[in-house]
């Protein structure tokens, strides 16, 4: 089973297509919770992708007499009933066996609040160097705690995950993932939030930041400080790009 926060994947497709800000309208929120993630992401990222309120934002358009009409029309059934939902179907409940966890606690419980995906190109003339950041706010940090555990032992018992391996930095422990084909990775679970970087430097540099930068709810970060400047503080969907990490 492929693990959900491998981040480099995604981000090197939202690098490729994104070149501006993308803001949608989403129910009112306080900006905590994503303010918590972006006093970890690095000043010097290329690109950052901001999802916030998914919980609700999916409960309004569920609700709406838009998404009832679709459900009932011909094409809303076609789409039920194609091969891609019953593969999505089954996506899910394989993931609901190995981890007792569905979509909708998912949603609701561990990515509902914020997740934030952030890409750093790689040096000049070193592609290979490019860094992706994968950072969670839960709302039910138990749950979380609980869903990685369940993932580490259903991929042990499955063969995908090779080694897990507990590192220290400052006191604070983070995790070494090894899977089947793929790059070590690294984790650090911070009561509701989780952080994931390829790269164990990023890792102990994000741990640094924790320790060093103002509380949110004293000084929000600079990026959250420009998009309530530019009226995007309530936003469900956020592509803010740096083209200056890009020369």
């Amino acid at each position: 089973m492929q693990t959900p926060m491998n981040a480099t994947a995604p981000l090197r497709a939202i690098c490729l297509t994104a070149c501006v800000a993308v803001c949608c309208a989403a129910p009112t929120q306080a900006a905590g919770p994503r303010d918590e993630l972006l006093r970890l992401v690095p000043d010097d990222v290329g690109l950052c992708m901001i999802v916030q309120d998914l919980r609700d934002y999916s409960t309004a358009v569920n609700q709406s007499p838009l998404a009832e009409a679709f459900r009932k029309s011909w094409i809303g059934q076609a789409v039920r009933l194609s091969p891609e939902m019953t593969r999505l179907a089954e996506m899910e409940k394989h993931f609901k066996d190995a981890t007792g966890i569905d979509w909708p606690q998912l949603r609701d419980e561990i990515v509902g609040d914020c997740v934030v995906l952030a890409y750093r190109p790689g040096p000049p003339g070193k592609p290979q160097d490019e860094q992706g950041i994968l950072l969670i706010r839960a709302r039910n940090a138990q749950l979380l705690s609980s869903l990685l555990e369940r993932l580490n032992a259903a991929q042990k018992k499955a063969g995908d995950l090779e080694k897990l391996e507990e590192r220290e930095h400052q006191g604070i422990k983070y995790f070494r993932r090894t899977e089947k084909k793929q790059a070590p990775y690294f984790y650090w679970v911070n009561g509701p939030i989780l952080t994931v970087w390829p790269q164990e430097a990023m890792m102990q540099r994000a741990i640094d930041r924790d320790k060093s930068a103002t509380p949110p709810d004293k000084e929000a970060p600079p990026l959250a400080r420009r998009l309530r400047q530019l009226g995007l503080d309530r936003a469900l969907l956020t592509l803010w790009l740096n083209p200056r990490a890009f020369d």
